[in-house]
């Protein structure tokens, strides 16, 4: 009799936990399969246009449901845009990000006013190598590795000291923000 209790238990508790886990509630945000896509374009970087057309189905399928789109997803899609050559579909996402997160306006901004400054100096027949929508200056590695940055690895500033990085002669190269 009590192998009978015990099995009827565990029914109610398993029927118990399958009715509480279909009340939780959905996410905060529509993040789709963001996170395959980004650690497949990660591990293939040839991967880009799959990426794409994937970031374009959260956004699409969020907006449908009625659902959130996460933070930078648009901005990102944005970018994406602007990579392709299609500097009105990047500003058009990028301006819904500016609109859905007000935190990224003066980021936003700025890359819409960059990208447009770019494309009328292509329209004026300006040459621009690949344009650069934002930089940050790079410490000198000097001034990164320092000793009591590295307690306990002594040979490792040893090693750096006795062979520096080689510094880059001129002006570094800037890239495009990924």
């Amino acid at each position: 009799m009590s192998g009978q209790r015990c099995s009827a238990a565990r029914v109610v508790m398993v029927v118990a936990l399958a009715w509480l886990g279909g009340c939780a509630k959905p996410g905060l945000y529509h993040w789709g399969n963001y996170e395959d896509s980004l650690h497949k374009l990660y591990r293939n970087p040839a991967s880009r246009a799959s990426y794409f057309a994937e970031l374009g189905e959260i956004i699409r399928t969020a907006d449908e449901k009625g659902l959130r789109v996460p933070p930078g997803l648009c901005a990102e899609y944005g970018y994406l845009h602007y990579l392709n050559g299609d500097i009105d579909g990047a500003v058009v996402y990028w301006q819904r990000e500016k609109d859905d997160w007000p935190e990224a306006v003066v980021l936003m901004d700025t890359l819409i006013a960059n990208a447009r400054a770019q494309e009328e100096g292509e329209a004026d027949g300006e040459e621009s190598a690949d344009a650069v929508l934002w930089t940050e200056p790079e410490p000198a590695m000097s001034e990164v590795v320092q000793e009591d940055s590295f307690e306990g690895s002594g040979e490792i500033v040893e090693m750096l000291q006795e062979n520096p990085p080689m510094e880059l002669e001129g002006e570094p190269e800037t890239e495009v923000l990924p």
